[in-house]
């Protein structure tokens, strides 16, 4: 997920601090499998591989938000990463063991298991650090050796699609947040306003379902007099995800709606679309601010206060973000005559 705008999308202090942890073991642990078959391996090497890979499993489970993993499986997923350094070497056999279970169970489980999207990427960044771990303490033979290059090799891609797919991201608590999320092959930029917890409103420019949940999703339908499609969804409080579907293929965003619940209008007034589309275009001309619900006197409706720059600005920007619904020449001289009256 990538963020548009004036810092659409950022990262609580705790959160970063546990992408850095999950960075630096992933480093540490890929690096050593990657190049033991060329290095030599003692003993405070073996205490750092396995203590970083203790670290990187249990983070992984926290960044992976693994409510949908049984809890048997966490269990054992912090059995394999935190018994190693305890072990010095100590039961070379039993490692070797463990490392073929390992690798069969998230083989199988990247096979077959059904979750949210990316769970079998998860599945595989734990096991690879469990794998890792117990490597550390077996005797280095060939076959150790090669199990740990694969050990490494999926630490990393598993790494690099969470990362490309926005699940080492959050946006900020209780702010309006515009990102862009891969649902299948093709990027959709979604919008949340107010983002906070109770009812909010989602903003796309193509077909899309959107929910709280993978059996909630409901479909994004055009509203008139409001470009692009619309849907209602129910947030709670904390850390979620937006769940997303499209022609079949799921996708999830991150949301972090706080504590706070919000104040303002309600967002199921038929007035909400232009009250969503004035926060997007302060989100898109790099000026976030609070804005005015709309209006309507007797002699003319009346838009959001933009100035005609900012009107133009934004309408350049949502030209750039909506290929597919760029303002015409015409409608953007109309736009700005409308806006100078």
């Amino acid at each position: 997920m990538h963020g548009h705008g004036g810092g659409a999308v950022g990262l609580p202090l705790g959160f970063t601090l546990l992408r850095l942890v999950l960075l630096v073991a992933v480093t540490i642990a890929a690096g050593w499998a990657l190049t033991r078959p060329f290095t030599t391996t003692g003993p405070r090497t073996r205490q750092v591989v396995t203590g970083a890979a203790a670290a990187g499993g249990v983070v992984s489970l926290l960044v992976a938000d693994a409510r949908w993993l049984p809890a048997p499986a966490a269990a054992a997923v912090l059995l394999c990463v935190c018994t190693p350094p305890l072990l010095r070497d100590r039961f070379p056999g039993v490692a070797r063991c463990v490392v073929a279970a390992v690798v069969l169970t998230a083989a199988a489980a990247a096979l077959w298991f059904t979750g949210p999207p990316l769970a079998g990427a998860h599945v595989v960044l734990m096991a690879g650090f469990a794998g890792v771990a117990w490597l550390a303490v077996c005797p280095p033979t060939v076959v150790v050796r090669v199990v740990g290059i694969g050990a490494g090799v999926a630490l990393l891609a598993s790494l690099a699609q969470i990362t490309v797919a926005g699940h080492l991201v959050t946006p900020p608590s209780g702010r309006p947040v515009l990102a862009r999320v891969a649902v299948g092959d093709a990027p959709v930029d979604v919008l949340v306003v107010p983002h906070r917890p109770g009812w909010n409103l989602v903003h796309t420019a193509v077909p899309l379902k959107v929910g709280n949940s993978p059996t909630a999703l409901v479909d994004a339908e055009e509203r008139p007099g409001a470009s692009g499609r619309w849907v209602l969804v129910w947030l709670g409080e904390a850390r979620a995800s937006l769940w997303l579907e499209r022609n079949g293929t799921h996708a999830t965003m991150p949301v972090d709606p706080g504590k706070d619940p919000w104040t303002g209008p309600d967002v199921r007034d038929p007035e909400a679309p232009e009250y969503a589309s004035a926060v997007l275009a302060s989100l898109l001309t790099g000026n976030p601010r609070d804005q005015p619900w709309p209006t309507h006197p007797a002699s003319r409706r009346r838009a959001p206060d933009l100035s005609t720059a900012e009107a133009q600005s934004y309408l350049r920007a949502l030209a750039d973000a909506f290929p597919g619904e760029a303002p015409t020449a015409a409608g953007l001289a109309a736009w700005t005559a409308s806006r100078a009256q």
